[in-house]
């Protein structure tokens, strides 16, 4: 076929394409239909709210500021001109919150058709993708947003900017002090991320986590803030960075989160007068459940299966009794069992690389309060943990030795986390976080 008429079929394909793209977004702007306020009252926005194949609700609206409003000042002063003028401000503005939220609705669908619902769009991606390797270019912009370059061992990494950590550390010695105010012990607890700092061609030239992290180490120790770092944990275990991790997420391994596990549980014995037996974690006493090919992380999502191969995918079981009690409020989960009530099996029903995230299976995905009680143990301790998704697979194994452990993701609680602490007892407020 000549050259020209490959050229016009090519065009030809393109606007096809984008004329499909249009016409889903013009459908689905035509029969949209808003959502109830979000300010009204769950009850009067479904009688039956949707459920999952697991019974799990989904977009369940719980108000947290109401339920841990902020801790009244101790003394209020006489309110100014200027602040009865910022309080008709908030008025006005919290008055048209439910259509700003009914626009934001629409931008949202509307940018899911554009792109991810677009037909025809995850194709052109990959060509794009195959398109970039031909050339040879195997770096996305380090300007871009969450940049993924590929290490050694064939390992997608996302890059990290350089930040200052002095504000970080204040706000973390700030909370250490406000806990031992109130008689609980605080840890803060490091875990490394996709990026060895020994990846000397990446670390400290195209990714700064770790030098972030040593520098948030330095002035947490310089505040006397007690601390715990899991990157040096693991090279003394003798671990290979690398293959802690998944290929193509950034998470690590739900045989890492274990392992992070029983590190921690050796610092609450060791510092915290906790009496967590270690065998719980040996690797002999779990099996796994592994679904083969069946996982494609946010990292292989954006390079697409051009570039990265899918991976298995485990769930671990302890073979030992376990008899758990959780509890979700948003999500309207309270079950009681054993360690499977931990997984949301819908996340891993079937396979599905672009749209599926099996990683959400761990401990339920993200969610702002997660309670559970281990029925098995009656030593009466009670463990915060501050965190976001890299405790998804940590928290289940340390349930293990505790008796109650709660967890707060502070990017989904919008109650006031000093509320909470003032309403609740613990023996330790871990924070554990990838920054």
């Amino acid at each position: 076929m000549p050259r020209r008429s490959l050229y016009d079929f090519a065009a030809l394909a393109a606007v096809a394409a984008l004329t499909l793209m249009m016409l889903g977004v013009g459908w689905r702007m035509a029969t949209y239909r808003p959502e109830p306020p979000p300010d009204a009252a769950p009850e009067q926005v479904s009688a039956e709210p949707l459920r999952d194949a697991d019974g799990i609700v989904w977009s369940t609206r719980v108000d947290w500021a109401a339920l841990y409003p902020p801790r009244e000042a101790e003394e209020a002063a006489e309110p100014t001109v200027f602040d009865r003028f910022a309080d008709g401000i908030e008025a006005m503005r919290l008055a048209t919150r439910p259509y700003e939220a009914r626009v934001e609705a629409l931008e949202q669908t509307i940018d899911d058709y554009a792109t991810d619902y677009a037909p025809g769009y995850h194709r052109m991606v990959e060509a794009a993708n195959r398109y970039d390797a031909l050339l040879g270019w195997e770096i996305a912009g380090v300007q871009s947003y969450n940049p993924v370059i590929m290490a050694e061992d064939n390992y997608f990494i996302t890059c990290v900017a350089r930040q200052d950590r002095e504000a970080r550390a204040a706000q973390i010695a700030a909370l250490r002090d406000f806990c031992a105010a109130r008689g609980m012990a605080h840890l803060y607890v490091t875990t490394p991320n996709d990026t060895c700092r020994y990846d000397t061609g990446i670390s400290g030239v195209l990714d700064f986590y770790n030098q972030n992290a040593d520098r948030l180490q330095a002035a947490l120790r310089e505040a006397g803030v007690a601390t715990l770092d899991l990157r040096d944990a693991l090279h003394e275990a003798g671990m290979d960075h690398h293959k802690s991790f998944y290929q193509t997420d950034h998470h690590w391994l739900p045989e890492t989160g274990r392992w992070a596990a029983g590190v921690i549980a050796q610092t609450l014995n060791a510092d915290y007068g906790f009496d967590i037996d270690p065998a719980l974690f040996a690797p002999q006493c779990w099996r796994a459940e592994v679904y083969e090919d069946w996982f494609l992380g946010s990292q292989g999502k954006k390079v697409t299966l051009s570039r990265a191969t899918p991976e298995d995918f485990s769930l671990l079981y302890p073979d030992f009794d376990t008899r758990f009690r959780i509890e979700i409020p948003s999500l309207d989960v309270d079950k009681t069992g054993d360690y499977a009530v931990f997984y949301r099996y819908g996340a891993v029903a079937e396979r599905d690389y672009y749209n599926q995230s099996p990683y959400s299976a761990y401990f339920y995905g993200d969610n702002a309060l997660t309670r559970v009680h281990n029925e098995l143990r009656v030593d009466g301790k009670r463990v915060l943990v501050l965190g976001h998704s890299f405790d998804n697979c940590v928290l289940p194994p340390l349930a293990l030795g505790v008796e109650y452990l709660d967890s707060i993701d502070l990017r989904e609680f919008t109650g006031s986390l000093e509320t909470f602490l003032d309403e609740n007892r613990y023996d330790v407020v871990i924070e554990l976080y990838t920054e």
